[in-house]
């Protein structure tokens, strides 16, 4: 059983392009990402067009759990060690201010949510945890060190943050979408001084656009804006499971392989297993143990995978695609936090779009510097899969791909495009099928 057996929402269709056409800002990609940006803009009177190369919202939003928190890990400690106590304010600022305008929209349209607590909890990280108690202290947000919490698994500390939300990511993509001018089954597969060309079943068609959001996960352009070496790709994986009352809150623990939990009508959603697209480790069998280690009589009656984008240094990349190309721009890197990463996105590019100005523009340029461990071990990787001798390689930039056992899937390790047994596109940034 997938994700869409368990969020049941009625999803609207949409008609492909069938005309060459024009607009104020073209929106590549019919994500969440995507349809907020479009949302935002098209109230704020811009003549917008979505262009999704499948079904809006069928992808990473159709299999997210949709839990809706500033909190993430110990993500306050990590920004302010890379950056400074002054990005980690305007961070945190950020994230509150996404969290507030989602329960302002899901209000507003009548959207399927709860409010609930949400718990950081760690076996063996007590001190990270107060730490990033008193550094949120400092900058003036609240949350609350608790040695208890409502979820009967072991922990030595907890860290509460109140009035958070969980969603349901079909509902309310289908609620944002109502109105807007999308065309389904189109995908753009080049950009061009004018705006971009787009391919369906019917042939090919030029749009012209003054401003292009690119929100595609992996960027369009293969070396434009050295995204190849900003980002890689991560799977992560969650199962259904029926037979647990209702937990209380929403949780997320802190270790190495931990897991983050949610209920869903009478479903507990349990997630984790990350590993690294192509390479091995994580899938579903660690979930599975945290299953009969803290939940033995549950019965789990789905299970789905997503994909994340993660970028060099834990921000999101949201902003120019490059310094040099005013007119494009992206929105990648959310690190597994892509409701949170979606609504920023799409405060900030409606306000680049539109000409305004944004005060945490630069915080998330993508232009910012590259320098970081994690650059390295993205070229060291990209180097050795590249060079590897298969006879399967990804048409993107040629990597080695790897047979994923769990998902009956080829990987490709360097950037993270995935393909079906059969060889068709299942995740880019590849445009096309497997090259034998």
């Amino acid at each position: 059983m997938s994700s869409e057996k368990i969020y049941r929402a009625d999803i609207p269709h949409f008609p492909p392009l069938d005309a060459d056409t024009g607009c104020d800002v073209l929106i590549i990609g019919g994500g969440l990402c995507g349809l907020l940006c479009a949302y935002y803009l098209t109230n704020a009177g811009a003549n917008v067009l979505v262009c999704e190369a499948d079904r809006i919202a069928r992808a990473t939003t159709a299999r997210s759990t949709a839990i809706v928190t500033s909190a993430q890990d110990v993500l306050c400690r990590d920004i302010a060690k890379r950056f400074g106590q002054s990005a980690a304010l305007d961070v945190m600022r950020e994230r509150n201010h996404a969290l507030e305008s989602y329960r302002v929209l899901a209000k507003k349209l009548g959207c399927k949510y709860n409010e609930r607590d949400y718990y950081l909890f760690t076996t063996d990280k007590a001190s990270e945890l107060a730490y990033e108690h008193e550094l949120l202290k400092q900058l003036g947000f609240e949350s609350e060190l608790l040695a208890k919490m409502p979820l009967n698994i072991p922990m030595n500390a907890a860290l509460k943050f109140t009035g958070q939300l969980q969603l349901d990511p079909l509902d309310f993509s289908a609620h944002i979408a109502k109105g807007l001018n999308i065309r389904e089954g189109t995908r753009v597969t080049e950009l061009t001084p004018y705006g971009a060309l787009a391919q369906n079943k019917s042939g090919e068609y030029k749009i012209r656009a003054r401003r292009v959001i690119i929100a595609t996960h992996f960027p369009l352009p293969k070396i434009k804006g050295l995204f190849a070496l900003k980002l890689y790709q991560q799977r992560s994986y969650v199962i259904a499971l029926e037979g647990v009352p209702d937990i209380g809150g929403m949780y997320e623990d802190i270790a190495e392989d931990g897991a983050y939990l949610r209920m869903y009508g009478e479903y507990l959603l349990l997630g984790g297993g990350d590993h690294r697209t192509g390479k091995s480790g994580g899938g579903f069998d660690p979930l599975m143990h945290y299953k009969n280690k803290h939940f033995p009589h549950a019965k789990a009656v789905a299970s789905w995978a997503t994909q994340d984008t993660v970028s060099l240094d834990g921000l999101p990349y949201i902003g120019r695609l490059c310094k040099t190309d005013e007119r494009v721009y992206v929105a990648t890197g959310f690190g597994g936090n892509g409701f949170i990463g979606s609504m920023m996105s799409a405060t900030i590019l409606s306000d680049m779009a539109l000409g305004r100005k944004n005060a945490a523009a630069k915080l998330f340029d993508p232009s910012r510097s590259m320098l970081s461990a994690q650059l390295f071990k993205n070229i060291g990787s990209s180097l050795v899969d590249y060079l590897t001798p298969t006879a399967k390689r990804c048409p993107h930039l040629g990597c080695a791909l790897k047979w994923n056992a769990d998902e009956h899937s080829w990987d490709c390790p360097c950037h993270g495009s995935r393909f079906s047994e059969h060889g068709d596109l299942l995740n880019g940034p590849a445009q096309g099928g497997i090259c034998e």
